[in-house]
């Protein structure tokens, strides 16, 4: 389980690189995002087994970690999960 915003997904490639289990990604889209730099930025992750689950962050003043951590873990499908940050590969 994971969570990022679009700035911080590009590290994702080191972190699927190392486990190869599946990934759930809750990732923060916000409103100064582009669509199609996210779909980019998704598509060019080298990473099959992460699914990534987008959320749109409709204040852009506070960062949901909670509401990011608890949408990916609604989305595990086994019966252990390992929460990460984005940040620690």
């Amino acid at each position: 389980v994971i969570q990022c915003s679009l700035d911080r997904i590009w590290i994702l490639n080191t972190t699927c690189a190392r486990w190869t289990d599946p990934i759930v990604v809750a990732l923060a889209v916000f409103s100064h995002d582009s669509t199609n730099t996210i779909d980019e930025q998704i598509q060019s992750l080298q990473c099959p087994q992460a699914r990534i689950i987008k959320y749109a962050v409709t204040d852009s003043d506070d960062y949901p970690v909670n509401t990011l951590r608890n949408i990916a873990l609604d989305a595990v499908q086994t019966s252990h999960l390992l929460m990460i940050d984005v940040d620690f590969v």
